[in-house]
């Protein structure tokens, strides 16, 4: 009997898998497996070319303690819906990316970070302990007590060490939805890093917009948000919404589109008279969420985001070089940039680094040469930089190995019967 295939889509649609479907419902797993939540990841991560893919889809709160904060979950629980739990009881996520549609158990897997990392680091800091099972049917119980070294592997380990079933872990206390948003533009991008620092030690969350266009010499607008004083919880939490994409197949991104929207939004902010404004904590952390299916604005052969970061120093000579090499191939209309300072994150292959500086890049997928990756690696080479493993789908195994100096103490732990499209290609 044959097995039937199908295909899976990471969330940039520029790369794909045919794999076998299976739902993990027995005590071992196969070889030559991957298990995937959503398939949020931009890259190959999330993908198993020829493989079997266990699709999680337990998604119960097991135990939660509403006056302490404490969460055990299992992974397949996404973000979106663990909120409409918590948030109505005074909690929520302690740090999120900037999606709310991901598992718990890819945050685990893929160590994000996000706009608060200045103050609360990666997700993995804030994870007390996993239970995870290994294909000989073996489960662990990790914590940065017991099995130290297989909890380090596992937070940042892009789903190679073993199957992550619970998640037990702290959600931060919250009064409000409601922030408060400032903004400052900048006219050079040499001008950004006093700024960033300004806003790191004003607020909680922070990041900027840089315009990637030609003319723009790296101008942009750095956000800075906090909680409101005033005190608002909804007593029921509903996923905002503005309007669904359709899946036209068309590509709208282009140098025409990408420049007027560059152009408008600068202004937008570069002309108010106002500097502040109040919103969301939804609207600071998931803007794009607004607009279901938004990657489909990039047509039918997706989009690949460039997600690097290097040593804050070297960052506007980099920042140059990188958006040249991009702009002479290509447009972009969404390139942000985020300081990592002074945390430290938990997991091996962890990518935020303290002193960095990332940016990361979406750009329509137009079939680009094995050259212009390597033209762009070797940009982030020379500025001794890496490059996220959840976004790529491109690094070669030599500079993988050089960015990520933990590989062989990762090796340990991996299990034997796990793999990915990306470990094909990386290790």
């Amino acid at each position: 009997m044959k097995t039937a295939l199908y295909k899976f889509y990471s969330w940039g649609r520029s790369t794909l898998s045919i794999s076998s479907k299976n739902y993990l419902n027995s005590k071992k797993f196969q070889h030559n497996s991957l298990a995937i939540g959503k398939s949020m990841s931009y890259g190959d991560c999330c993908l198993n070319q020829e493989g079997n893919i266990y699709q999680i889809t337990d998604n119960k709160i097991i135990s939660f303690d509403k006056y302490k904060g404490f969460i055990t979950c299992q992974s397949g629980l996404t973000i979106a819906d663990l909120h409409k739990i918590t948030i109505p009881l005074g909690w929520m996520i302690p740090v999120s990316p900037g999606c709310e549609n991901i598992t718990i158990g890819g945050a685990v897997a893929n160590d994000v970070h996000g706009k608060n990392f200045h103050r609360y680091a990666s997700f993995g800091s804030h994870i007390d302990f996993l239970i995870i099972l290994k294909s000989n049917g073996k489960k662990f119980f990790c914590s940065k007590t017991k099995n130290v070294t297989l909890f380090k592997a596992t937070i940042g380990g892009i789903g190679l060490t073993g199957i992550i079933l619970e998640i037990g872990f702290k959600l931060r206390k919250i009064d409000t939805i409601l922030t408060d948003t400032y903004f400052k533009t900048f006219s050079d991008i040499r001008c950004y890093l006093p700024i960033a620092k300004e806003f790191d030690s004003k607020f909680e969350f922070s990041a900027a917009w840089v315009d990637l266009s030609n003319y723009s010499c790296g101008r942009g607008v750095v956000f800075g948000s906090n909680f409101s004083k005033q005190k608002y919880l909804p007593t029921q939490y509903k996923k905002k919404v503005l309007f669904k994409l359709p899946n036209l197949k068309i590509n709208f991104i282009n140098r025409i589109t990408s420049i007027l929207f560059s152009k408008i939004y600068y202004l937008r902010y570069k002309l108010s008279f106002a500097k502040y404004f109040q919103n969301t904590i939804f609207d600071v952390l998931y803007p794009l969420d607004s607009i279901e299916n938004w990657n489909l604005i990039y047509g039918n052969k997706g989009f690949i985001q460039i997600q690097a970061s290097c040593p804050k120093n070297n960052f506007v000579s980099f920042f140059k070089d990188i958006s040249k090499k991009i702009l002479s191939k290509t447009s972009s209309p969404l390139s942000v940039i985020k300081m990592f300072d002074k945390k430290k994150s938990f997991g091996m292959l962890s990518f935020p680094k303290t002193g960095h500086i990332t940016i990361a890049i979406d750009i329509p997928n137009k079939d680009f040469s094995d050259k212009f990756f390597y033209e762009i690696e070797s940009i982030v080479d020379k500025y001794n930089g890496r490059f996220y493993l959840a976004k790529d789908s491109f690094m070669s195994k030599n500079f993988f190995y050089k960015s990520y100096k933990r590989i062989p103490q990762f090796m340990k732990y991996k299990d034997k019967n796990l793999t990915s499209s990306m470990y094909k290609r990386l290790f």
